[in-house]
């Protein structure tokens, strides 16, 4: 199951945004809403899960050549 985490820190900081259950840059859809309101994070990092699409697509174009 996919979520969305959002951590609302008191001393003003800004809104920390976690995803789980996402691949590839699905991830950035979900909460490209969530981005548009608050602005987009500096520093963003990505998970491994990030890549999984990518990598996946890359192997299947290495296999039809």
């Amino acid at each position: 199951m996919a979520e969305l985490i959002l951590t609302f820190p008191i001393d003003g900081t800004p809104v920390k945004k976690e995803t789980k259950g996402f691949t590839g840059k699905k991830c950035m859809s979900a909460t490209k809403f969530i981005e548009d309101a608050l602005g987009t994070p500096e520093g963003r990092k990505f998970k491994s899960e990030y890549y999984e699409d990518t990598n996946k697509e890359q192997e299947q174009d290495r296999l039809k050549h």
